[in-house]
């Protein structure tokens, strides 16, 4: 079993808890806004290697694990954004957090607890109020009409399925509520004005795939010199990588879009909503 934390590489490579701390209250981070707190920790990240499916070791039992040793786009993401929510990180306070935004209404309740689609993170945290979904006031913004049902189209390749496929009943239904939910994404032809108003710290989700997955891919922006860059990491580089702007980096794919999601400061009170879904 992975515990919370473990290193998959040795120093230096890895990032350590412990230094994350000290340097954020070192740089008096807590008291900025929440663009640069995320614009910090992502950049703590640059170069961590990508490691994927390290939320899935275990098919009979659904833990919210946290690795900072490696990461992929998601877990890069979900870090970054927990660490930045998350005065004096401790394990226990970075592992509350992920699970606040990992899990619909912040709970762990199974493997179907987790906010598989990348579309219902966005829609469950921006009920929790964790982000604002910038998504349908950008400029050029369209409906979403990409269809979600990869997971139970094909069970066989997700392990907690596999080893339990009494889930797929409830998964479909899941995925029929995502299906009927209206949703909106900025399409690239209209990217380079909606380009301008993106602010550090968004998260971006890329859309596009195989049929019946929605996002492809998801990182954040860091504006530099006024130029959006999109910091993410790649399965193809296998790193964490600070890369280009972020409409060159799409130039050329095969997405079909973004959406974007804003992060919100928690409460003062650092109180937690646990909302259920309903």
């Amino acid at each position: 079993m992975l515990s919370l934390l473990m290193l998959l590489l040795p120093k230096p490579l890895a990032v350590s808890l412990t230094e994350l701390a000290a340097d954020a209250k070192q740089a008096n981070i807590y008291r900025q806004t929440m663009g640069k707190r995320m614009e910090f920790f992502a950049r703590k990240f640059i170069d961590t290697p990508y490691v994927g499916a390290t939320l899935d070791q275990n098919p009979t039992e659904e833990k919210c694990t946290v690795l900072l040793g490696g990461l992929d786009c998601v877990t890069f993401m979900e870090t970054v954004f927990a660490l930045a929510r998350t005065p004096n990180p401790t394990e226990e306070k970075l592992k509350a957090a992920v699970t606040k935004t990992r899990y619909w209404g912040g709970n762990v309740d199974g493997y179907l607890s987790r906010l598989h689609y990348t579309t219902d993170w966005f829609f469950d945290n921006a009920r929790k109020g964790t982000i604002t979904d910038l998504s349908a006031k950008l400029p050029g913004a369209m409906p979403f009409t990409r269809k979600v049902g990869y997971m139970s189209a094909h069970p066989d390749r997700y392990a907690a399925l596999k080893a339990n496929p009494s889930l797929l009943p409830k998964l479909k239904e899941q995925e029929a509520e995502n299906n009927a939910r209206a949703k909106w994404y900025i399409p690239i032809s209209a990217l380079p004005q909606a380009e301008k108003q993106l602010k550090t710290g968004d998260i971006i989700g890329l859309v596009g795939g195989v049929d019946g997955i929605d996002i492809s891919h998801v990182g954040l922006i860091i504006v530099e010199d006024q130029v959006p860059h999109f910091v993410h990491a790649s399965s193809v580089r296998k790193l964490v990588t600070f890369d280009k702007r972020l409409s060159d980096y799409l130039a050329g794919s095969k997405t079909e879009g973004i959406i974007i999601a804003r992060p919100r400061l928690p409460s003062p009170d650092g109180s937690v909503s646990h909302m259920r879904r309903t």
